[in-house]
């Protein structure tokens, strides 16, 4: 069964979110998914416990190795040789699918493999593994919610992203540009982007931690749209910038941290008589800009790894100083969109203002948004698979939002041989730490 959802309508936020044909559930169907006589989430929901039944070990486990002894007796750990010297292992790709279509399973984390992503240039070929469904196989539908999917750019391998969709039949990699494979293009809240398809029971979100933020149905209200009351859910999550704020650690006024995530949505692209483009600021050499990058990429170039300055540097009066400087040396346009709206510095603070008013109504916890939270609490009910995917050690901050026992969970690592030394230490520290 679907989970109840609160709050959600035809428009999000006063926003419209089209037309609810476009649903792979009929108009009359999807309406009743969202009717108000659902239970709504509350917070004391999102504290459900995970540990409340001994840990589910999956049969498709058997297939991955067992590093439990190796490392952390007490937690549960697999790794998965997902790739191998001549591309991806289809046999590997069709055990973690069994895995993630596994009856009974609620959270887990998948590490994937950043020195393969780094070999494949970051490229979506050699990304976070994401099984793709056929439609005719049914029951179950996948989502991957993702800042960094880079939907605007296409799905294609060769394209700049982090979504390694694979076929689980055939292991070919699935086109998810919009006119490839079933999959159109919606955009949804303000700044996100979705990918769906009719030829595969896969949905694809370029989320935004601002409408995450902003909009306390955000996750329920987009799998709603895009999912059918009887389906089993497989929900692909990533951390950073999708289900916590980036800067909550580093910074602690909400007000700098909004400032550093709007930073990170508007691009500046040096005009060509003026590029490369140096960009100096008080107290650090002049930095050069030779392509369209994020304002954020900027910032920290010029912070060069000092973490004071870092801290400092995100007071309002100063990024928006920062912002007028820039957009009169260069043109800037609000990012992965694929319309490239140019930005006025104007503009941008009114639409600043406006979110950060909308965050204080919207109160996160360790820089979790409550929309997460209550999705979590309604998925975990439902039971359906929530896996949290990153590349880093990130995903603990959240876990121990929705998991009061983290060792029920069962950790699955992608080609732990291939990673460095020093990501290896900072990865078994996380275990460590919780085990002191």
């Amino acid at each position: 069964m679907f989970w109840p959802l609160s709050g959600c309508c035809d428009t999000m936020n006063g926003y419209p979110t089209g037309d609810l044909k476009d649903s792979p559930m009929g108009v009359d169907e999807h309406q009743a998914a969202l009717a108000p006589d659902h239970p709504s989430m509350t917070e004391q929901d999102a504290n459900i416990s995970v540990a409340e039944a001994p840990m589910l070990i999956p049969a498709p486990c058997a297939n991955f190795e067992n590093m439990r002894e190796l490392m952390h007796p007490e937690y549960c750990i697999y790794d998965i040789d997902m790739y191998q010297a001549d591309g991806l292992n289809g046999a590997s790709l069709k055990h973690y699918y069994d895995f993630c279509n596994y009856p009974g399973m609620g959270l887990s984390v998948t590490t994937s493999s950043f020195p393969s992503w780094r070999k494949g240039k970051k490229t979506n070929s050699m990304a976070k593994v994401i099984p793709a469904v056929p439609y005719r196989l049914k029951g179950s539908r996948v989502f991957f919610f993702d800042d960094n999917i880079n939907l605007h750019l296409g799905g294609g391998s060769d394209i700049e992203g982090i979504a390694n969709l694979r076929d689980i039949e055939t292991s070919e990699y699935v086109d998810f540009s919009a006119g490839q494979n079933g999959f159109t293009a919606h955009s949804i809240f303000r700044y996100t982007t979705v990918h769906q398809s009719t030829d595969y029971n896969n949905v694809l979100v370029q989320a935004n931690i601002l409408d995450a933020m902003t909009n306390p149905d955000y996750f329920q209200a987009i799998i709603g749209r895009f999912s059918k009351p009887d389906e089993r859910l497989i929900l692909f999550v990533d951390v950073n910038g999708t289900t916590m704020a980036e800067d909550t650690i580093t910074v602690k006024s909400m007000a700098m941290v909004l400032m550093a995530e709007f930073f990170n949505f508007v691009d500046i692209c040096p005009r060509p008589a003026d590029a490369p483009l140096e960009i100096a600021w008080p107290g650090k050499p002049a930095v050069s800009v030779e392509k369209q990058q994020s304002l954020k990429s900027v910032v920290n170039k010029i912070c060069n790894k000092d973490e004071a300055y870092y801290k400092a540097f995100w007071t309002l009066q100063n990024c928006e100083v920062f912002i007028q400087k820039l957009a009169s040396q260069a043109d800037l346009t609000w990012s992965r969109q694929e319309t490239k709206a140019a930005v006025d510095p104007a503009d941008f603070m009114l639409e600043f203002n406006r979110s950060h008013e909308e965050i204080i109504n919207s109160p996160m916890q360790d820089g979790v948004p409550q929309s997460w939270l209550r999705c979590y609490a309604a998925l975990a009910k439902g039971g359906h698979h929530v896996i949290m995917n990153s590349f880093g050690v990130d995903t603990y901050r959240v876990l121990k939002q929705i998991a009061p026992d983290s060792k029920q969970i069962l950790q699955l690592t992608v080609n732990y041989a291939l990673w460095s030394d020093k990501d290896k230490k900072l990865w078994n520290a996380q275990f460590e730490d919780k085990a002191s």
